[in-house]
């Protein structure tokens, strides 16, 4: 069974509920800052970067195929934030660079004891990436680290591109866009991709940009009505404190 493009409509609802308590809460601490019931001091963290970075690392915790990025959204905002909060007599900041070199040094050996002690194809992860292959999809994931693919899909039917602290180059010139709409999901958090395409795809882009941005830089573009490709490909996802764009030869 391959896997469905479409959202599922009580996760789109479980969505709406989440930033409608959001939207509650702020409006409560509006309320509460305008009479002076808490300190002046609070309502600048409140309404502060690092809150709308935790704001929205929780919706996208919320949604399933984005706990990742949105842990690590709730981490960076939460560091930034604590000397907010909290009186240190160093400047907390200056740990950041450190720890997140750290955190990357750990991950990379725990992900190394992983592909030591699971040959081949045994792990869900390889797994997966082997079916999504065969069945027409990607999935790239590029952690502390980059990537340079070339993909020959002859029914694309999209998939996932996730860059976090790093990047990756995607080559789908050779591939062929499956008939209908394909989508391809993407997550941008201090890094970025750039897709190569075909000029004659149907590419359309539904990216949400926060202090970041993607583009589509095609200098030629094919006409619907000249295009061989009969089908649609959206590009869908967020780009925060990163991106990238689409190209064509």
């Amino acid at each position: 069974m391959e896997p469905q493009n479409d959202q599922p409509k009580q996760g789109n609802s479980s969505h709406r509920v989440i930033l409608g308590m959001v939207a509650v809460f702020i409006g409560v601490v509006l309320i509460a800052a305008n009479f002076g019931y808490i300190p002046y001091h609070w309502k600048n963290i409140f309404f502060s970067w690092e809150m709308i970075l935790i704001v929205i690392g929780i919706v996208m915790i919320a949604k399933q195929d984005s706990k990742p990025a949105g842990y690590i959204l709730l981490a960076v905002g939460g560091f930034f934030l604590i000397p907010d909060i909290f009186y240190f007599s160093f400047d907390f900041v200056d740990l950041f660079w450190p720890l997140v070199i750290i955190f990357a040094g750990i991950a990379l050996i725990a992900f190394n004891r992983n592909k030591l002690n699971v040959p081949g194809l045994s792990s869900d992860d390889d797994r997966k990436r082997a079916y999504h292959l065969k069945a027409g999809y990607i999935d790239e994931m590029n952690f502390f680290g980059g990537s340079n693919r070339k993909y020959h899909h002859q029914e694309f039917k999209g998939g996932k591109v996730t860059s976090i602290f790093g990047g990756s180059e995607i080559d789908l010139t050779q591939a062929k866009l499956a008939e209908g709409t394909s989508t391809m999901e993407v997550t941008f958090i201090f890094g970025g991709s750039t897709l190569i395409v075909p000029s004659d795809w149907n590419v359309v882009l539904d990216i949400t940009s926060i202090f970041g941005g993607f583009k589509d830089a095609r200098v030629l573009i094919n006409k619907p009505e000249e295009s061989n490709s009969k089908g649609v490909l959206i590009v869908k996802g967020v780009a925060i404190f990163g991106g990238g764009e689409i190209k064509s030869y």
